[in-house]
């Protein structure tokens, strides 16, 4: 369950980072173009990766409900942290990265 979070966290940070005015709130400057694009591209990988877990792991019926539930806690996660912290958003996704990594070294 965290693994799933943690990896939802991820793919919506990295979506929030890909628009304009969630970048420019975390990291004060502007994202280039071609920042914009990979970060889009990587939160598509990240959630489609995070899918694939859930389906794989409990089926196809029990992971599309798990899967959906889960997203929905990462990105009122992300939400609370670009509402309150944005500053705070890329070290809480390197944090998740880190969490997601001694997931990935237990297994």
């Amino acid at each position: 369950m965290l693994l799933m979070i943690s990896l939802g966290y991820l793919a919506f940070g990295l979506f929030a980072l890909a628009m304009f005015s969630h970048f420019k709130d975390s990291f004060s400057r502007a994202p280039s173009k071609w920042q914009r694009y990979s970060l889009y591209i990587c939160a598509w990988l990240v959630l489609g990766g995070s899918f694939a877990g859930c389906i794989t792991q409990l089926g196809i019926a029990y992971g599309l409900i798990f899967f959906t539930g889960m997203m929905s806690v990462a990105a009122l996660l992300v939400i609370f942290t670009l509402s309150y912290r944005a500053k705070a958003l890329a070290p809480l996704m390197l944090s998740s990265n880190l969490i997601i990594g001694l997931f990935s070294l237990a297994n």
